[in-house]
């Protein structure tokens, strides 16, 4: 008994002296060590818009065959994508799949936020990094994002550093800094394996940070791998459900009964159809154009942020939007609002009007009922134009109107009024049709 008391004492005094002797690396070095390692497989994704313009995220390798997952917001309404590597080469990519799910509640908080896209580039044998478990992540682990935040960042990979600020559904919370071409990039932990994708930062110098948790879009990243195989492709923002389906060949028409006031004019009701004729679909977000009964064109972008009117085509005039014109805005909690200016040029006499709409949701749970039937759960929407004569700054016009949403059916309901002539615009909803789904 003794003898193995001494030795036991011997070989603790042993272990201590060797841990005088060879004590273990700093965490500093572990994390030079663990950076070099990862840091080949990240790569910069840069994207020319639809819209016009240009921007940039970071993405990963997690497949030598040429695989990247990065933010699907990165790629979204993207008509290129060049991903440059981190031996300097500029590779053109694909997207294979991507997914977007954002649940809101009210007043305006995330519950949910997943947002990622695989995308592809020519090649084998590129540098990968492994997944991890998001599912086994603990309030205050440590974790390091890795991309290429802008300016000065980006021509070299960046690393900050955090811990995990709180566990939620699809994503996590950490106070590593983010910038914006942060998105996409990896997060990674202590032991190199991506637990996540960063995605958004908020907050007085970005401290706040938002990050997609791998395990939410690993199947989607699984399943990209095999040629053929079912692929996500979804996109969901709480208030987006308003507005589809944008297919070809949905119509609408809208009769639209006109109310003189006191103008003298003669009280008029017609009908008035509109007609989806082309659908582009960019990584989740859309490009359509419909046209109308008069044959005139008008383009919408919807994306996560909302719906967007960005251009027209009009006999009569000419319309210039320096900002694409919020229509519907995301999330749909009551209170939120939005303003728009935009400037339509009469082609007849070459008059310039400036146009200003202030909108706001006043209510999310209306009911209405239209030559298309009873309708519940509609969004009321309020909005005041005032038109302006460029020359001379003169008011020429102002009205309010008000909108109801629909689920699956947009507007069903719209009335304008205007105070000084007392005149109403009233459009109800006759028929809402889309061409059955192609099998």
């Amino acid at each position: 008994m003794h003898s193995i008391r001494n030795g036991a004492t011997l070989l603790a005094i042993a272990l201590g002296i060797s841990i005088l002797l060879n004590p273990a690396p700093p965490a500093q070095a572990q994390y030079e060590d663990l950076i070099a390692r990862v840091k080949p497989a990240v790569v910069l994704v840069q994207v020319k818009h639809i819209l016009g313009g240009a921007g940039h995220g970071s993405g990963f390798f997690y497949n030598p065959s040429g695989f990247i997952l990065t933010n699907q917001h990165v790629v979204a309404g993207a008509k290129s994508i060049t991903v440059v590597l981190s031996d300097g080469r500029s590779l053109p990519a694909t997207v294979v799949d991507y997914i977007r799910y954002i649940d809101y509640a009210c007043p305006p908080r995330v519950e949910r936020w997943i947002d990622a896209a695989v995308l592809k580039v020519e090649g084998e044998g590129f540098p990968t990094i492994p997944m991890g478990d998001s599912g086994t992540l603990r309030q205050g682990q440590e974790i390091l994002v890795l991309g290429f935040p802008g300016g000065v960042g980006t021509e070299e990979v960046s690393v900050t550093r955090g811990i995990v600020g709180a566990v939620r559904t699809g994503w996590f919370q950490t106070d590593a800094t983010m910038l914006p071409g942060n998105s996409g990039g990896p997060v990674v932990d202590r032991e190199g394996r991506v637990v996540g994708l960063a995605t958004f930062g908020t907050g007085q110098f970005f401290k706040i940070g938002g990050v997609v948790a791998i395990n939410s879009v690993r199947r989607m990243a699984d399943a990209a791998l095999t040629p053929g195989a079912q692929r996500a492709q979804e996109f969901r923002v709480t208030g987006s459900e308003y507005i589809g389906p944008l297919v070809v060949g949905r119509k609408r028409v809208m009769r639209y009964t006109y109310d003189p006031g006191t103008t003298g004019n003669k009280r008029g009701v017609l009908e008035y159809t509109t007609e989806i004729i082309q659908v582009v679909n960019l990584a989740g977000a859309v490009l359509y154009t419909y046209k109308d009964s008069d044959g005139e064109e008008f383009q919408n972008f919807l994306d996560a942020d909302g719906l967007f009117r960005v251009a027209d085509s009009r006999k009569s005039w000419k319309t210039n939007y320096p900002e694409p014109r919020v229509l519907f805005t995301f999330p749909t909690c009551e209170g939120i609002g939005w303003k728009n200016q935009w400037f339509q040029q009469n082609l007849s006499n070459g008059a310039i009007f400036r146009i200003t709409e202030t909108s706001r949701l006043r209510n999310t749970s209306e009911q209405v009922s239209v030559p298309a039937g009873e309708f519940s759960q509609l969004l009321k929407e309020e909005a005041s134009f005032e038109i302006v004569d460029t020359k001379g700054n003169q008011v020429v016009w102002q009205s309010a109107s008000t909108n109801w949403f629909a689920p699956g059916n947009w507007v069903v309901r719209s009335l304008e009024e205007r105070p000084a002539t007392k005149e109403r615009w009233l459009y109800e909803l006759i028929s809402d049709t889309a061409p059955p789904a192609s099998k």
